[in-house]
């Protein structure tokens, strides 16, 4: 069997964040790094086909952008495509390139091919449709992250532009029912994709990888509260802040980094408590230095919210991995094994959050300790790509 992954990942992460004006997020790229890699580490026979993960020009300063040898964790993987990076050309080149990539790989062999993309992405699955039409050895597996419409995240756009995204995602969700298998983030995705009749797996998320100079050996002295992810309304900005708020403390500091709709309501919280600070979107290695100095971890997304379903928060894991105590509320997408590991607060309400944060932070430091090693442990032990990575093997090999 060939698998190929036709993905959407930044090649130099920090080289592409930093000359970004608005870049995309980390999230859905560490998923398909994760998947990638756990793949190569069953010794799967993978290439990937990698369309570059930046803005059009100018939001991302270089408009040609040459193809290259695509790198996972330094090995070397398979391509990344070229294309000219200016608005509507970007995805004829994307479509272009990726369908002569494949139809390259797709020449010289005769065994079973397995495509898989992440989210439907256009471009890239228009290109592994028409290869399907043309070679009968070939299925396709859409692994999905986002949902769209009530069942996804809000489109806060207006007027035309909502219009035509909301026409764009209504067409990725007609490309999606065209596959022929699914990778999905919470178990509820099948009923809002309607496809209870194709094979599907769970693979809620991977193990972020740690090196051995990350050890967390004592409890830091100041109370620090990090949060790192889209700043979203919906996401539970505003609780945060107003729990956070009701802490009189002046020992404590939130700290935030990421960007999205609540950067302007945490700006006004900074202007009236100085324990606030807002960091703007960091690095993954900038995430993992913050993570090991601070004293509780934090999600503060809310149950009641209809699309937490159909999704599973990617710092989930990175929280858990990290060994610092994670707040969070209980979710419905959380498989049952991580109730032992996440620190849920009592109920939903601002005052809770508050109280579970406090617990948290006050806690003696064996007990600290040992709250984030066991979380730590699981984590490491039970989530990694190549473990998560079996369940998609698994998924293959049933057809």
């Amino acid at each position: 069997m060939k698998i190929i992954f036709c993905g959407w990942m930044y090649s130099d992460i920090e080289k592409e964040i930093r000359n970004s004006k608005n870049p995309h997020p980390i999230s859905g790229h560490k998923y398909q790094e994760n998947l990638c890699w756990g793949l190569l580490e069953n010794a799967c026979d993978l290439t990937i086909i990698n369309s570059p993960r930046v803005r059009h020009y100018p939001d991302y300063p270089v408009i040609l952008l040459k193809r290259h040898p695509f790198k996972i964790k330094e090995k070397k993987a398979g391509v990344e495509i070229g294309l000219v990076n200016l608005f509507g050309v970007n995805y004829f080149f994307q479509f272009l390139n990726t369908f002569k990539e494949l139809k390259r790989i797709a020449d010289n062999t005769s065994e079973r091919i397995v495509l898989i993309t992440f989210n439907s992405y256009v471009s890239q699955s228009l290109a592994m449709l028409f290869l399907k039409s043309l070679r009968k050895n070939v299925e396709l597996c859409d692994a999905i992250g986002d949902l769209h419409g009530k069942y996804g995240f809000r489109n806060h756009n207006k007027g035309i532009k909502k219009g035509l995204l909301d026409a764009y995602e209504q067409f990725q969700d007609w490309l999606a029912a065209k596959f022929d298998s699914y990778i999905f983030l919470s178990d509820f995705m099948k009923e809002a994709l309607n496809i209870e009749k194709k094979k599907y797996v769970v693979v809620e998320g991977f193990a972020p990888e740690y090196d051995d100079t990350y050890v967390i050996e004592k409890k830091p002295e100041e109370k620090i509260i990090f949060y790192a992810g889209a700043l979203q309304e919906e996401y539970g900005i505003s609780h945060l802040l107003r729990a956070f708020g009701m802490i009189k403390n002046q020992e404590y500091r939130l700290i935030l980094a990421g960007t999205g709709d609540s950067a302007g309501i945490i700006k006004k919280y900074m202007e009236k408590d100085q324990r606030v600070v807002y960091l703007g979107l960091i690095s993954p290695n900038e995430v993992k230095e913050y993570q090991r100095h601070a004293t509780c971890l934090i999600s503060p997304r809310l149950p009641d919210q209809s699309f937490v379903k159909y999704s599973f928060p990617s710092k989930t894991m990175e929280c858990l991995a990290s060994g610092i105590p994670y707040v969070a509320h209980r979710l419905p997408c959380e498989p049952p094994e991580y109730a032992r590991f996440i620190q849920y607060p009592k109920g939903t309400g601002d005052e809770d959050l508050m109280r579970e944060i406090v617990r948290i932070c006050e806690m003696k430091e064996e007990e600290w300790l040992e709250t984030g090693y066991r979380a730590r442990c699981f984590i490491n032990e039970m989530k990694t790509p190549k473990k998560q990575c079996e369940k998609v093997l698994k998924l293959f090999s049933n057809a």
